[in-house]
């Protein structure tokens, strides 16, 4: 098997931050407009999740930056075609961020 370089520190560094997390609450955007993320708004809710609501996928850049983002929930029609969703994970880029897409 041949296998990739890498750099041990941040590896390292990355699982120690992954750790840390297990028993901090989850930062979850939700990115959609109000009328088809109730559902899941009120299941996060329930999970005591540290939810942002966001409408445009403009207001997504400034969110990950500034926090430290677990997931990323994509709802509604206008996001699933292939321009916006190449724009979501261009924005996300190498950030540990889990997105799903929901329609």
């Amino acid at each position: 098997y041949q296998t990739k370089p890498f750099d041990e520190q941040k590896v390292l560094s990355e699982v120690q931050r992954l750790l840390a997390k297990r028993n901090t609450q989850r930062k979850v955007v939700v990115l959609g407009q109000e009328t088809g993320i109730q559902a899941i708004l009120e299941k996060l809710h329930q999970n005591s999740a540290q939810i942002t609501h966001l409408k445009t996928v403009s207001e997504l850049a400034l969110v990950l930056e500034e926090q430290d983002v677990d997931l990323t929930i994509v709802v509604g029609s206008e996001f699933q075609e292939k321009q916006p969703r190449l724009e979501i994970q261009r924005i996300v880029g190498d950030k540990p961020c889990l997105v799903l897409y929901s329609d």
